[in-house]
């Protein structure tokens, strides 16, 4: 075996091991367990998500609005976009949002 080792390196058929760490946060995640404080975050913040999101849900996105920690915060929906929506034909509104949020918030 090349490249990565294993304690199983001479199992047949040859095997590897890969790193699970972002399954195991998106486990926590979805059962209620961030994997991190958002009280914490005290920068500026902006969420923007699709209204066709089915990853993050709009109630997700407002509690996580109303759980950081920033006086700056904002959140925003487009319309017709899933969670990857800067890949889609509505990522022109996205780019808007981070614009409009970039050119009237306070950064100090």
């Amino acid at each position: 075996m090349t490249g990565a080792t294993s304690r199983e390196s001479n199992r047949t058929p040859p095997a590897f091991r890969a790193p699970s760490g972002p399954f195991a946060d998106l486990f926590r995640a979805f059962t209620g367990r961030p994997i991190y404080d958002p009280s914490a975050i005290r920068a500026p913040a902006l969420i923007v998500r699709g209204d066709a999101d089915t990853t993050s849900t709009d109630a997700d996105s407002r509690r996580l609005l109303r759980d950081l920690g920033s006086d700056v915060k904002r959140y925003r929906t487009i319309a017709s976009g899933s969670h990857f929506a800067f890949f889609e034909r509505p990522a022109p509104l996205l780019f808007e949002a981070c614009e409009e949020f970039l050119e009237t918030s306070s950064f100090d």
